[in-house]
């Protein structure tokens, strides 16, 4: 199975200069970006600055290391205009996932594929549909830096094969 990886850093000059990136602008293709943000709540309005500096369309916003918890969602003022927001809280001190979505997008979650292991990982996947073609998978993770590295990537693998069956696009972000 043929796959695709581009793990490239970023700063916004760097961003703007970027031909792949230009040359994305003039298209209508899904977008991804993600962003450590070592908790949502205390650095939202930098995460606000810094996609205000892009001047990028992005369709779907990944952000690990939220520190939201379960009941944390509806009381924190984390809300960005035109996104849809999803998380799965974290279980630990540390970690939680989360996706902003651009509500022009059609998506449903995707509890069916579910990859988290306690002390290991964490992660939330989406199905966003697409009318004229395959659609595109796209699961977020947070890999807990003391978490078993060869467990994660198997099962990263299984996943991934089992989306490849589904022959749709699969995107993954995160914090590995």
């Amino acid at each position: 199975m043929p796959f695709d990886l581009n793990f490239n850093y970023f700063n916004t000059h760097d961003f703007h200069a970027n031909e792949d990136i230009i040359n994305c602008l003039t298209s209508n293709s899904l977008s991804f970006l993600n962003c450590n943000i070592r908790s949502l709540q205390a650095n939202f309005d930098n995460l606000v600055n810094m996609l205000s500096e892009l001047y990028f369309p992005i369709s779907v916003l990944g952000v690990t290391e939220t520190k939201l918890k379960n009941d944390q969602d509806a009381l924190a003022n984390i809300n960005l205009t035109s996104y849809n927001f999803l998380s799965q809280p974290m279980v630990l001190m540390l970690g939680g996932v989360g996706f902003y979505v651009k509500d022009n997008l059609v998506y449903t979650r995707r509890s069916d594929i579910y990859a988290q292991k306690l002390n290991d990982y964490e992660s939330l996947w989406i199905e966003i549909q697409n009318n004229t073609g395959r659609n595109t998978i796209c699961g977020i993770f947070y890999r807990h830096p003391h978490g078993n590295v060869d467990a994660f990537l198997n099962h990263i693998n299984m996943i991934v094969e089992s989306i490849h069956r589904e022959h749709k696009y699969c995107v993954l972000l995160g914090d590995f």
